[in-house]
């Protein structure tokens, strides 16, 4: 019998992230991330807690947050890809 070549699962991007993986995806530092957290309005998703230390954000929510701040701050037409 043949082999069948086997093709490789397509990438998955993971649903929960990491502070540092938010970090990067924010391109801020960790100490920004801490105050956007603690800041009041500022609207930034509430992390979601992993364990008794651990947190992580929704990817589909940081991406909203986004989102939504390049609408307030350019306006509903934005020429700027959605990310």
């Amino acid at each position: 019998m043949p082999k069948r070549k086997s093709t490789p699962p397509p990438h998955v991007e993971p649903e929960l992230l990491r502070p540092r993986q938010v970090t990067a995806l924010l391109g801020i530092s960790p100490r920004t991330l801490l105050k956007l957290r603690e800041k009041e309005g500022a609207d930034f998703p509430l992390p979601v807690k992993l364990g008794l230390r651990g947190i992580a954000w929704k990817r589909s929510e940081l991406l909203t947050w986004i989102e939504t701040l390049q609408k307030t701050r350019y306006g509903a037409k934005t020429r700027y890809p959605s990310i």
